[in-house]
């Protein structure tokens, strides 16, 4: 399961054995809130299941609580030494197996949100940033950063805005101020302070544009078409988990990039416009 973990039904199989089990064990939901997307198809359906959540995105309780999910202990942390620490404590707490994951949503598990547009025009969302935690990880080790700059997040709305399409544009309220962006009939912002309700807008997009965030992984489950922009680094995690099973049902397409320098700026936007152009019109 670590290195084949969306191989053929394994993930059905897995929660058909955890069903039989004999001993009391928990469930452990492991990461962020892509992570966290995975497993709520699971535990939409197994609310009786006692669930532990290690993360390092602090509003975790009031992600689950959105969805009536009762996790029985939360292990919350900021920086790799509590990471440390964290994983210490979760040792202590008995007998625990990995929750079961899906690729697909059966259904939006957040309440859909009306088309905020009067127009028959395909609403393209976006989103371009990663958490704070990841962010501050890549300064730290010196990565490639998966948060795309002003420069491009600013040289691709232009370039969209003369198509006709809607676009949605997904971020925090200090992210949106940084780009100095400004809602127009054509562009409006899910900027909302609680993550459910801006992922529940997800729904009504028919085309998805963004970096490696939770974001492109619920469009993803949704089976929107989604266009990834990430960097040309290993990283057999992300690769494993959120980039090739979607590349392999024809839901994704990844493009790749090493600096993000004007002449690589211009061939990915000149190829997400294409694709764009293929999937909606």
């Amino acid at each position: 399961m670590r290195f084949r973990f969306f191989f053929e039904d394994i993930q059905t199989r897995f929660a058909n054995a955890y069903i039989k089990k004999t001993k009391k064990s928990s469930l452990i939901i492991r990461g962020g809130v892509g992570d966290f997307l995975q497993s709520i198809p699971y535990m939409l359906k197994n609310k009786s299941a006692t669930y532990i959540v290690r993360s390092h995105f602090y509003k975790s309780k009031d992600f689950f609580d959105s969805l009536n999910i009762e996790v029985d202990q939360f292990f919350i942390f900021s920086d790799l030494k509590e990471e440390k620490q964290t994983d210490q404590s979760i040792e202590k707490c008995g007998l625990i197996y990995q929750c079961p994951r899906d690729l697909f949503f059966e259904s939006p598990p957040f309440k859909t949100k009306k088309n905020i547009w009067n127009n028959d025009f395909p609403i393209v969302g976006i989103h371009m940033s990663g958490s704070s935690f990841a962010v501050n990880l890549e300064i730290t080790q010196g990565l490639i950063p998966k948060s795309l700059p002003k420069s491009f997040v600013n040289h691709l709305l232009m370039d969209l805005s003369h198509m006709n399409i809607n676009i949605l544009f997904f971020g925090t309220k200090e992210e949106i101020k940084v780009l100095e962006l400004n809602e127009n009939e054509k562009l409006q912002f899910a900027c909302d302070d609680d993550i459910a309700n801006n992922l529940s807008h997800v729904a009504q997009c028919n085309a998805f544009i963004g970096s490696d965030s939770a974001f492109k992984t619920m469009s993803s489950m949704l089976k929107i078409p989604t266009l990834v922009i990430c960097p040309d680094r290993k990283d057999n995690y992300r690769d494993r988990m959120f980039l090739n099973p979607y590349v392999k049902e024809k839901v994704m397409s990844v493009f790749k990039y090493k600096t993000l320098n004007s002449n690589e700026t211009e061939k990915i936007i000149s190829k997400i416009k294409k694709s764009l152009v293929n999937l909606l019109f």
